[in-house]
């Protein structure tokens, strides 16, 4: 039986400093439509870019998941995707007025909480699932890290973590379904330990980092004198030292709450696929690097599952108006295209029959196409960010060829449009791809 996507019923906002810059931001989820995934909006940039919260638009992995186009990036996005995903959202924007998410308390708690009041509710489409159906495997071995995906009709997560410490050895944490999610996984906060706090504030993180958001894991002794310098570093208030073990033990929940955190940001990075999950994820000493690795995993395998549903479909390697249209998920009487003569990773040709039809809505409807088939982000793209050419304008058959950018590789993926309209071209510079 078929689920349905969701999303939320009003949008729902949060303010707080964010963990490493240390500045206030607002995170505002809006509901979003059916397909649409978690998508981050700048408000605070011009143009407001928006950034889908996919594993190939992530740019850093060093201390949190950021993801990123150009100028524009989000970082610590991890807590916010994990809380979505565990209450069963799909769909979501989510606007943010600066380049990171507010870190609140380090957990998912209070993203859980603002979700859950602005009500859950179903939309018509169903839902998109990928189910592992061979062995997945991602292995550092050199730092002891796996993450391995195995066949199963539902999904199953779990984590192991040993910082050969004294205080935080062998931790084990598991997820058997999401309804164990909001009281056993979203309350769990981040941790640091106390050796790594003055080099992470000399690379300029952490700078909103405090007792309040982070678990601080003291795993050497040390002194009340070193406990009060480090505090004055930080500015913050001095912090009664009582030797070895978790400095704020008066916030810690559960006694395995570190892997807890870890398997939330597994979560929250899990999201990054772009699908719901079926399968049982065994992790290994987990971090934001190689959970992203192994995520794109998952990405390679959808694309080639889908790429093969693409060329089953073609007939006599033309797609028609009804492949079209379940492409594109939008009613045939509205696409401006009759068929497709080519659809591959290098480009795409769409023709129309008819001199009435919108040459620029025919070159969206390829270019949307052409992104959705090789999973290129195009959303929210300023059509003068594309290379425009012209050429002679046929009358009795229109058609638009989108093709890959030669530069393969760049982290923005452009797209050479070619239309058949001078007319277009000099429209071009107000247009925006939605």
């Amino acid at each position: 039986m078929s689920e349905n996507q969701r999303t939320i019923q009003n949008p729902a906002e949060l303010s707080g400093k964010g963990l490493h810059t240390g500045a206030q931001v607002t995170l505002t989820f809006r509901p979003a439509p059916e397909n649409f995934g978690f998508q981050f909006r700048r408000t605070d940039l011009e143009g407001q870019p928006v950034i889908p919260a996919l594993a190939e638009y992530v740019i850093d992995t060093s201390r949190s998941t950021v993801i990123g186009i150009g100028a524009a990036r989000v970082s610590t996005i991890e807590h916010a995707l994990s809380a979505a995903y565990g209450l069963g959202i799909d769909n979501l924007l989510i606007d943010v007025n600066g380049p990171e998410t507010p870190i609140l308390d380090g957990s998912s708690k209070f993203y859980v909480e603002a979700l859950t009041n602005a009500g859950i509710t179903e939309q018509n489409a169903d839902r998109k699932y990928f189910e592992i159906k061979n062995i997945l495997k991602y292995e550092n071995k050199a730092k002891s890290i796996e993450i391995i995906g195995l066949p199963d009709d539902t999904f199953g997560l779990n984590v192991m973590i040993d910082y050969n410490s004294e205080v935080l050895g062998n931790q084990y944490a598991f997820l058997k379904n999401f309804e164990q999610y909001s009281k056993e996984i979203a309350p769990c906060k981040t941790f640091v330990f106390f050796s790594e706090l003055e080099f992470l504030l000399k690379q300029n993180l952490i700078k909103g980092g405090d007792l309040d958001n982070a678990l601080v894991i003291v795993e050497k002794k040390t002194t009340q004198e070193e406990c009060d310098r480090l505090a004055d570093l930080f500015g913050k208030p001095h912090t009664q030292y009582n030797g070895q073990g978790v400095l704020n033990q008066e916030d810690l929940i559960f006694p395995n709450e570190p892997a807890r955190h870890k398997l939330l940001d597994l979560i929250g990075d899990l999201t990054l696929s772009g699908r719901r999950l079926k399968g049982k994820i065994i992790a290994t000493r987990p971090g934001h690097f190689s959970n992203v690795q192994f995520v794109k995993l998952i990405r390679e395998e959808i694309r080639k599952t889908e790429t093969l549903v693409l060329q089953t479909e073609a007939t006599n390697g033309q797609y028609d108006k009804n492949f079209i249209s379940k492409t594109l998920n939008r009613p045939t009487e509205t696409l401006f295209s009759e068929k497709v003569v080519q659809l591959n990773d290098t480009n795409c040709i769409i023709s129309a029959n008819s001199a009435e039809n919108s040459e620029f809505s025919l070159m969206l409807e390829s270019a949307e196409l052409f992104a959705r088939h090789n999973k290129i982000n195009y959303n929210k793209r300023k059509i003068q960010d594309f290379e425009l050419y012209d050429s002679v304008n046929k009358v009795s058959e229109t058609i638009c060829t989108v093709t890959k950018h030669k530069q393969v590789g760049t982290e923005n993926l452009e797209l050479y449009v070619q239309l058949f309209s001078d007319q277009i071209r000099k429209a071009c510079g107000s247009i925006i791809l939605t």
